[in-house]
C-alpha cells in the first residue's frame, strides 16, 4: 500500500470509468442534494431515499457482473491492510466531526453519509471488490487462463522510491491525524470551557467572536497542535510536489511512466 506505485489505468474521463464508479459519484452527488435540501427533509425520510438508492445500486451492479462474468480477482495483504486503513481513518474522522457537530439532523446527516459512502468506496477497491476504472473490471471479466498474457510485467520500483513513498505516507497520515486531534481538542475545550474566568479557566479563548476560558494544560495543547498543523501541512503539500514532479516518486496517478 505505502510502497507500491498509484495505478497506471486510473482513469481521466467520464467514459473511462467504471459503473460503479459512475455510481458512486451519483451517490455522492445525491448526497450534495439532500445536504442542501436537508432543512426540508425529516431524518426518517432521508434513511429511506438513502436505503433506496443503495439497493437500487446493488441490484444493478450484480446484474452487470452477472452479465460480464466477473470473478473476483482475490486480495493480498496489502490491500486488506489497505481496507482497513480506510475504515480506521474514516471512523476517526467521523469520530471527530460529530464530537464538533450533531450529524443526527436532516442537515448534517447527508454530509455523514457522503462519508460513510466514501469509506466503503475505498475498503471495496482496496479488496479489489470495486474497480475505478472500466479496463480493470473487464480485466476481471476475462478467464483466469488469459490474465497471465493480458498486461505486460510492471518494471520494478527502485527500493529508494518505495521507501521515500513509504516515508511520505506516514508523515502524511501523521500531519492528518494532528490536524484532526487539533480540531477535537479545540472543540472539546472550548464546550468545556467556561464564559468567565473561574479557577483553573484561565485562558481566554476566541470562539466566532465570543471568549471562552480554558485551562492552562489545554491553552498549551491546542496551540502545539496548531503550530504543528500550520507548519507540517504546507510542508506535506511542497514535498508531495517536489517528490511528484521534481525526484519522479509517483504519488498521484499517472499515464505517462516517469
Amino acid at each position: 500500500m505505502f510502497f507500491d506505485e498509484p495505478p497506471r489505468s486510473y482513469p481521466r474521463r467520464w467514459s473511462e470509468l467504471s459503473f460503479d464508479a459512475k455510481q458512486f459519484f451519483a451517490y455522492h452527488l445525491g448526497m450534495m442534494v439532500l445536504f442542501v435540501a436537508g432543512g426540508s427533509l425529516s431524518v426518517a425520510t432521508e434513511i429511506l431515499i438513502v436505503i433506496a438508492a443503495i439497493a437500487t445500486m446493488i441490484v444493478l451492479s450484480l446484474q452487470r457482473r452477472r452479465a460480464a462474468e466477473w470473478h473476483w480477482p482475490g486480495v493480498g495483504a496489502k490491500g486488506i491492510f489497505a481496507a482497513i486503513v480506510s475504515v480506521a481513518a474514516g471512523t476517526i474522522f467521523l469520530f471527530v466531526v460529530a464530537n464538533m457537530i450533531s450529524l443526527a439532523t436532516s442537515v448534517m446527516l447527508p454530509f455523514a453519509l457522503a462519508a460513510l459512502g466514501m469509506i466503503a468506496f475505498n475498503s471495496l477497491t482496496s479488496l479489489r471488490f470495486v474497480r475505478i476504472a472500466q479496463a480493470d473490471f473487464e480485466m476481471d471479466c476475462r478467464p483466469p487462463s488469459a490474465l497471465a498474457t493480458a498486461a505486460p510485467p510492471t518494471p520494478a520500483t527502485p527500493t529508494w522510491k518505495r521507501m521515500t513513498r513509504a516515508a511520505f505516507a506516514v508523515v502524511f497520515m501523521l500531519v492528518w491525524l494532528d490536524g484532526l486531534a487539533s480540531f477535537y481538542f479545540q472543540a472539546k475545550s472550548i464546550r468545556e470551557g467556561s464564559p468567565f474566568p473561574n479557577g483553573p479557566y484561565t485562558e481566554p479563548v476566541r470562539e466566532h467572536g465570543h471568549v471562552v476560558y480554558v485551562t492552562s494544560d489545554q491553552r498549551r495543547l491546542n496551540d502545539l497542535l496548531q503550530a504543528t498543523s500550520s507548519v507540517g501541512i504546507p510542508i506535506v503539500i511542497a514535498t508531495a510536489f517536489a517528490l511528484h514532479f521534481l525526484a519522479g516518486v509517483r504519488l498521484f496517478p499517472a499515464r505517462d511512466p516517469w
